[in-house]
């Protein structure tokens, strides 16, 4: 089969390589997957539907909801807040300039310090932020309202008191 001692040698290293190669290839050491065990279906009960606004209202979350009167910039105004959930409310402000200005408020208010901020939710050349205070029972809120109107910042007072509560 080979002609010399050398190319004899080598083809015997050759083959002696080749068969190591090829046992340590085949011998891996496998790793045998854990099976799962099914574990049987528990049917669960729905979690108890909660009622926050009642949960709010024990909580001691007070109630904005209704019509607020007052002034704004000296000229009647009204507010009225339609929508809360917990400290968050909605409504309309209704102001009486030459020409009667409504526009949709968003707000929020602290419980504890007693003050409040909305937003007008219509975006035009009016529109702006409230902020301010509530008296002790809350049936009073004063504060300002701020303009972005072509870049500068005017400040406008009001004072609302709650009329009735819906």
């Amino acid at each position: 089969m080979f002609k010399n001692k050398k190319s004899s040698f080598i083809g015997i290293i050759a083959i002696a390589l080749f068969s190591l190669v090829f046992l340590f290839t085949g011998c891996e050491k496998k790793v045998e997957e854990p099976k799962q065990v099914e574990q049987p279906v528990v049917p669960q009960e729905p979690a108890p539907q909660v009622d926050t606004a009642q949960v709010e209202e024990e909580q001691g979350v007070p109630d904005l909801v209704g019509t607020w009167k007052g002034s704004f910039d000296k000229r009647p105004c009204t507010l009225k807040i339609t929508d809360q959930e917990g400290y968050d409310f909605t409504g309309d402000i209704t102001i009486s300039y030459r020409d009667v200005i409504i526009q949709k408020v968003k707000g929020s208010f602290d419980g504890e310090k007693l003050t409040f901020k909305m937003a007008d939710q219509i975006r035009n050349r009016e529109a702006g932020s409230y902020r301010g205070k509530f008296n002790e029972d809350l049936s009073v809120m004063n504060g300002t309202f701020t303009i972005n109107a072509d870049e500068t910042k005017r400040q406008i007072s009001f004072q609302l008191k709650l009329q009735q509560q819906l």
